[in-house]
């Protein structure tokens, strides 16, 4: 991981950003909603007898990800570097004003080819079940868009059918664990706030902001909302 911390303070801005690498391998079929190892190993939909079967890139632990975030005080207006001597009608409207801002960007998650249809391999399934790979085809040359993200023609489940009727084929798929890389994410929150001194000791403070998901390809932020408040101190 390489991490950039600063600041400017002659125009008030503090950032820090950092970026970080991972190649993450297991052989555990990760299921987000287990309680533990043990039922996570008792509702596995694989073969057994090969540790290697489910090995492959961890599906929730992206390749590249990437976090800046900023504050700045934006240096206009009373008690500020620029027009410090602005009217009181002027500062309230356009001095003390406050911005802060997260970025983050990241690759998307590893995933794997699976049918729900029925169990093709006669194992007792307790969910889907790996398709096969095809040779000669990558999983990653699809179009990369909302209808078909990966190479759809790198997988089949052909040997788990006859004639159109599911049948039990007594093996597993052979797709290879985390071999698609799903879409990526990218996420902006930005902040913007300032105190508005009134009589005496008292100042109200506004507050604008929004945060979450700017695209609907990822789970990872929650849904884009916009929020508005104030606080009176006194």
């Amino acid at each position: 991981m390489v991490q950039l911390r600063g600041n400017v303070p002659r125009i008030g801005l503090t950032h820090a950003s950092s970026y970080k690498w991972a190649y993450s391998i297991d052989n555990i079929a990760n299921r987000g909603d287990d309680e533990d190892f043990q039922i996570e190993v008792n509702t596995r939909t694989d073969d057994r007898f090969d540790p290697d079967y489910l090995r492959g890139r961890t599906t929730s632990i992206p390749d590249h990800r990437f976090v800046s975030n900023l504050i700045w005080n934006v240096p206009v207006g009373r008690g500020r570097a620029l027009a410090a001597n602005l009217p009181s009608f002027a500062d309230a409207v356009a001095g003390g004003w406050t911005i802060s801002t997260i970025v983050q960007a990241q690759s998307g998650q590893h995933l794997t080819a699976y049918y729900s249809s029925h169990c093709g391999s006669g194992t007792n399934c307790y969910g889907n079940e790996k398709a096969d790979a095809v040779a000669g085809q990558h999983p990653n040359d699809g179009p990369k868009n909302l209808n078909e993200w990966f190479n759809i023609a790198a997988f089949t489940d052909r040997a788990f059918f006859s004639d159109g009727r599911p049948i039990f084929a007594g093996r597993f798929g052979n797709a290879q664990k985390g071999a698609i890389a799903g879409p990526g994410a990218w996420n902006v929150d930005i902040a913007a706030f300032k105190d508005i001194q009134l009589a005496g000791r008292s100042d109200f403070r506004l507050r604008s902001e929004n945060y979450g998901r700017i695209t609907m390809l990822n789970d990872q932020f929650p849904l884009r909302t916009v929020v508005f408040g104030g606080r009176l101190t006194y």
